[in-house]
């Protein structure tokens, strides 16, 4: 009876997690990321390749990350994280109706986060450029 008790308890624990694992997951925003990003020129070209494919995007925020080594953690005006690959490009569109908001980039070693490199605003369809040491609008 005791080993019943704690398999019943063990399901419940577990089902609580992935209840709350999959809210978590839905509020995601939309995103895309790619490794061959880099041979877009600006923000702007990521984005209008973006919305070639899904025609109802009404704001998207690109990044290029030129780390080689690291990736980089974006921070959404909700609160909510999501990561940005080394050496790739990562899109979210969709995720706010503004044509900006504040973010805060912070690198990420694979382990933990490390140094925060960028905070301030990012612009829909210019994004940003990134590399370890900072971030930049992505020139049109």
């Amino acid at each position: 009876m005791p080993n019943q008790k704690l398999i019943l308890i063990t399901a419940i624990f577990f089902s609580s997690i992935a209840q709350a694992h999959s809210f978590k997951i839905s509020e995601l925003p939309s995103k895309l990321q790619e490794n061959n990003f880099a041979s877009y020129g600006n923000g702007q070209q990521v984005c209008d390749s973006v919305a070639a494919d899904h025609p109802n995007v009404k704001t998207c925020f690109p990044i290029l990350n030129l780390s080689q080594k690291n990736a980089l953690i974006l921070t959404f005006p909700n609160g909510s994280d999501d990561i940005v690959q080394s050496d790739s490009s990562y899109a979210a569109f969709n995720i706010t109706d503004n044509k900006s908001f504040n973010t805060t980039i912070t690198l990420f070693d694979g382990r933990e986060k490390t140094n925060v490199i960028y905070t301030g605003p990012i612009k829909s369809w210019e994004g940003l450029i990134c590399d370890d040491t900072e971030c930049h609008p992505w020139p049109k």
